[in-house]
């Protein structure tokens, strides 16, 4: 454990002292301290972790729903109905996050091959336009 905090200790050392000297060579770069680990980890998993969270709560409020040994009244099913209902949408919310993630990386992508196919055109257009004129 303690190689894995020195190495990536040093990693953070080595990142920040190339951002300085970036700095020094050109003024107008900022100098930023990285971000975290752990902050990086929840930025990039904040829907799963959210679901996670508040999904658990409506599954515990649930489990006490159900362990009650009171009569069942119009309040007792309405907080079971909420309870299932928050656990089925941070379910549907957990599923739509990741379809959201692959959704962007897939544009992403496809932003980047239409830049290259516009690129390729305008070099085809004028390679035409030198072979007309020769």
């Amino acid at each position: 454990m303690g190689a894995i905090v020195t190495l990536s200790v040093a990693y953070l050392h080595r990142k920040q002292m190339r951002q300085i000297e970036l700095h020094r060579a050109d003024p107008s770069v900022p100098v930023t301290p990285p971000p975290h680990g752990i902050t990086l980890f929840f930025k990039r998993n904040f829907w799963y972790w959210y679901c996670v969270v508040f999904g658990g709560f409506d599954l515990g409020m649930l489990i006490r729903d159900l362990s009650k040994t009171t009569p069942v009244t119009r309040a007792v099913v309405f907080d079971i109905s909420l309870d299932m209902s928050g656990i089925f949408y941070m379910l549907l919310f957990s599923l739509l996050a990741s379809k959201m993630n692959r959704e962007t990386r897939t544009t992403e992508v496809i932003d980047k091959m239409l830049d290259v196919l516009v690129g390729m055109t305008h070099r085809i257009e004028k390679i035409e336009k030198s072979q007309k004129t020769s």
